[in-house]
């Protein structure tokens, strides 16, 4: 029998806490598109875990 694997997200207020900084500030960049997300419904926002690592991944910056 085959396992039915479930993909894992991550709510607003996870990440939120995940960098330890603001609620909004976290929505303002996935609504701007800037972390990609799924929206289910009218309200509701997540983000798989694989895609915030990479875009986590991505944004590290070496020299300023």
């Amino acid at each position: 029998m085959r396992q039915k694997q479930t993909a894992q997200f991550y709510t607003i207020r996870d990440i939120s806490e995940i960098l330890n900084t603001d609620y909004r500030l976290i929505a303002k960049r996935i609504t701007s598109g800037e972390i990609p997300h799924y929206k289910i419904g009218q309200k509701t926002i997540r983000v798989r875990v694989e895609e915030f690592e990479k875009w986590l991944k991505e944004s590290y910056v070496t020299n300023n």
